[in-house]
C-alpha cells in the first residue's frame, strides 16, 4: 500500500545558491522515500533560476513554476498548496529555501505525527542556526493571538535544553520556514495563506486560524532542519523592519482586542533603528521605512511595499 503523498514547496527568489543548496538537500533522501517538489522562482531578475541537470537527476520529482512577478511569501506558496489541493496530495510541505534538512526523514516523522493526532492539521520541526548548528532557531512556538505576541521557544538556547521534552508536543504557532500541512484534515482551516501580508505574520495568521477552529499544531523535536535567518531580505533590513511593523498592525487588526499593540511596533522601530546605528548609511532608509510600516499598518494598506 502506497504511504501518504508529500509535496514540498520552496520559493526562490535571487538566492539561486541558497536554492541549490536546499534542494540537495531533500536530494539525499533515497529516491523511493523523496517527497515531489514544487519549486516557485518569484520572478527574479538579479538571479533567474534555472534547474541544473544535477539538481534534476538527483530528486524524483521536481516542478518549476515561473512567476511573473514577486507575490511574496504568501503568493508564492499559495500555488504549490493549490496545486497540491488540486493533486491529491495528503500533506505539503512548506520550506524556506535558505534551510537544508539535517535529518533524511524530516518530512516522514512530521508526518506520523500529524497522522498519529487526529485533531493535528500541521506540524514542524526543530530548526537550528546555521551560524551555529548547536543553538535553537525554533523548538515549538507560543502565540497569544488577542495581544499580537509571537515568540520562539528556547531560540538561541543549547540543543540540550530540549532533552526533558516529549518527541512531539503540542504548540500555539508554527513557524513558515518548515511548515507541514494535512491537506484532507479540518476542512474549515483554509490551507492557503492570507496575501495580504506579502511577507513575514502569514504564518502566525493561518495558526491562529488554526487554533480558531479546533485544531492541534505539533512541534517535532527529533526532525531537525538547518535555517540561514533572513538570507533574503538580509536580517534588520529596512525591509524586514517594514514587512514586521506593519504586517504585526495588520495581524492585530484582525485578531488582537489589545489597544497597545501599536505603541509595541513603535517600541520595535526604536530598537531596529538601534541596530541600524551601526550602519550609519542605511540608519536614515530604515527610519523612512519604519515610519511608513506604522501609517501603512494602521491605515491597512496590505501586499507589497509600493
Amino acid at each position: 500500500m502506497a504511504g501518504p503523498k508529500t509535496l514540498v514547496s520552496i520559493i526562490n527568489w535571487n538566492n539561486t545558491a541558497a536554492t541549490h543548496a536546499c534542494l540537495d538537500s531533500v536530494a539525499r533522501i533515497a529516491k523511493a522515500d523523496q517527497p515531489d517538489v514544487y519549486l516557485i522562482d518569484n520572478n527574479s531578475q538579479i538571479e533567474p533560476f534555472e534547474l541544473s541537470k544535477h539538481t534534476s537527476d538527483n530528486l524524483k520529482s521536481v516542478t518549476l513554476f515561473k512567476n511573473t512577478r514577486n507575490d511574496g511569501f504568501a503568493g508564492g506558496h499559495n500555488k504549490a498548496i493549490s496545486y497540491a489541493q488540486d493533486s491529491g496530495y495528503d500533506y505539503v510541505c512548506l520550506l524556506n529555501n535558505d534551510a537544508q534538512l539535517l535529518d533524511t526523514t524530516v518530512f516522514s516523522k512530521l508526518a506520523d505525527a500529524l497522522n498519529n493526532d487526529a485533531k493535528a492539521v500541521a506540524a514542524a520541526p526543530t530548526i537550528l542556526s546555521s551560524t551555529n548548528p548547536n543553538t535553537i532557531w525554533f523548538a515549538g512556538g507560543t502565540m497569544q493571538p488577542k495581544k499580537s505576541f509571537v515568540t520562539h521557544n528556547f531560540v538561541g538556547q543549547d540543543t540540550s535544553a530540549l532533552h526533558s521534552l516529549d518527541n512531539v508536543t503540542s504548540c500555539t504557532f508554527l513557524t513558515g520556514c518548515c511548515l507541514m500541512i494535512a491537506l484532507n484534515k479540518y476542512p474549515q482551516v483554509k490551507k492557503t495563506l492570507d496575501e495580504q501580508y506579502f511577507l513575514y505574520w502569514e504564518d502566525a495568521d493561518w495558526c491562529a486560524s488554526a487554533l480558531r477552529a479546533g485544531a492541534n499544531l505539533l512541534y517535532v523535536k527529533d526532525a531537525r532542519v538547518l535555517h540561514a535567518t533572513s538570507s533574503s531580505l538580509g536580517i534588520r533590513s529596512a525591509s524586514y523592519a517594514y514587512y514586521n511593523i506593519r504586517n504585526r498592525l495588520l495581524f492585530a487588526k484582525k485578531w488582537s482586542s489589545s489597544k497597545f499593540v501599536i505603541f509595541d511596533c513603535v517600541w520595535t522601530g526604536f530598537k531596529i533603528i538601534g541596530l541600524s546605528l551601526k550602519l550609519p548609511t542605511t540608519t536614515f532608509k530604515t527610519i523612512w521605512y519604519i515610519k511608513r510600516a506604522l501609517f501603512d499598518g494602521v491605515k491597512g494598506n496590505t501586499g507589497p511595499l509600493k
